[in-house]
């Protein structure tokens, strides 16, 4: 969702707009270029939000007041991204001004998922922040504020240079030094895989998960859990930390460095390559 009453700040906000798939990529690269151009009836549909008659007001501010206050701006435009129908949907704001400089991005967590999700995210940029300082084969977003409006969850970092639509991976080498790097940042275990506490956690999300998928897959997902603990359940394994969503378009650019972006599933205790199993 784009503003409708300036082109530059569509042209910015589409720009660096990011996404796993190239042709998306690509398309929005190809309207950032009719906004420039200011091709006529380019941005599609209009959408008009309001509040829903049928429901009681929130009684927190408009979340633009908020992130206006935040960044003591009193020029701010939002540009809005949904994403995909899953359970960790949210929305991303991108933080302009009304000239099109990009001041800031923005998590909203609006139910117990998404708000664990910044929560978590909020709670390893601090650390790194204030104990582990700066890594020495990536960078970390820089964090802004994190704070609650409401019963939103809000999570401000500054602005990274996004992969471009035209780019493939990053080299290999960088990508294989971070993650060692990210699995090294907790002190590393070696234990049995089914005496450890990710394995234990493993089947506890699974049994969570009875009555919500079909039956007959939840008992082929019973099934491969008791097949592996069987096979593997007594080979030791080296554990460590990890990303949690180790991927080519969670990753920019500062300099000559690679910046990890989208660390709300990141945690101290997986086994070692699970982040490199997830890259490739």
């Amino acid at each position: 969702l784009v503003v409708d009453d300036s082109r530059e700040v569509a042209r910015r906000a589409l720009e660096t707009y990011t996404d796993a798939r190239r042709r998306v990529r690509a398309a929005a690269a190809l309207l950032a270029a009719g906004a420039r151009a200011d091709l006529p009836q380019l941005i599609g549909d209009r959408v008009h939000v309001s509040p829903a008659v049928d429901q009681p007001l929130i009684a927190r501010p408009p979340l633009t007041e908020y992130l206006a206050d935040v960044l003591d701006r009193d020029d701010l435009v939002v540009a809005v991204r949904m994403g995909g129908q899953r359970p960790n949907r949210k929305p991303v704001l991108q933080l302009l001004t009304r000239t099109g400089q990009i001041l800031a991005y923005a998590k909203v967590g609006w139910n117990d998922l998404t708000r664990a999700l910044v929560r978590n995210e909020a709670e390893i940029l601090v650390a790194f922040a204030e104990s582990r300082g700066e890594p020495a084969s990536f960078s970390v977003p820089t964090l802004i504020h994190a704070g609650r409006c409401g019963e939103l969850d809000v999570l401000v970092i500054a602005p990274v240079s996004p992969v471009s639509w035209l780019s493939g991976r990053p080299p290999l080498a960088e990508v294989l030094a971070a993650s060692r790097e990210i699995a090294s940042l907790n002190p590393q275990t070696r234990e049995p895989l089914a005496e450890s506490a990710w394995w234990r956690d493993t089947r506890a999300r699974l049994d969570g998960l009875h009555g919500i998928v079909r039956e007959s897959r939840f008992e082929v997902l019973l099934d491969l859990l008791a097949l592996i603990e069987e096979r593997y359940g007594d080979a030791e394994l080296l554990f460590g930390g990890w990303h949690g969503d180790w991927t080519c378009w969670n990753m920019g650019r500062r300099g000559s460095k690679l910046v990890i972006l989208d660390w709300e599933r990141s945690g101290p205790t997986v086994p070692v390559g699970l982040d490199a199993a997830h890259y490739d």
